[in-house]
């Protein structure tokens, strides 16, 4: 049985940097080409990194610095592996694409308002984009319009910054 709130008992427990490193460095050998495990492994475990990330990033005090360090280990480029993997097994594929619309939707789209994980998104996206590895989030409606909802969120969250950039006021954005 989930528990669904909050145990009055105990501490949640958040994931430390090193869980996230671990996931992402998981993540990259199942999505690599030394990965020797059979197409219907491999997509199962693919599922799993994917949702795995959504758990690490969501509802955390911890989230910002999860969701950093994950984009520091090439979140953008695994996302859009992962879906281009997944194709020939349905199960897994909407299982995939459904992580990575929440992905972008519901985890990266928020965490713009903090200054440092817009910059490194933007960061991410153009070095992501330099080397042609976002071209399979196209491949999927519901994937290719989250991303296109986010690529809008940071040319207008870009904009209020450098709008505001040099006056002395705070910028308070809400996600």
């Amino acid at each position: 049985m989930v528990q669904e709130t909050p145990s009055p008992l105990v501490q949640p427990i958040y994931a430390s940097s090193r869980v996230a490193n671990m996931l992402m460095h998981s993540w990259n050998h199942v999505a690599s080409i030394s990965f020797t495990g059979s197409a219907e492994h491999r997509c199962s475990l693919l599922a799993a990194c994917v949702g795995g990330a959504v758990g690490l990033a969501q509802s955390s005090p911890q989230a910002p610095n999860r969701i950093s360090d994950m984009l520091h280990q090439d979140l953008l480029h695994l996302l859009a592996k992962s879906i281009s993997l997944v194709q020939k097994s349905p199960p897994h594929r909407q299982t995939v694409c459904e992580g990575i619309v929440w992905m972008l939707c519901d985890i990266l789209s928020p965490a713009t308002v903090h200054r440092e994980i817009l910059s490194l998104i933007r960061r991410c996206v153009a070095a992501a984009l330099k080397r042609g590895d976002l071209r399979p989030l196209a491949t999927y409606p519901e994937v290719r319009n989250a991303w296109s909802v986010l690529h809008k969120l940071l040319d207008q969250r870009e904009m209020v910054y450098s709008r505001f950039k040099k006056s002395p006021r705070t910028v308070i954005l809400c996600g």
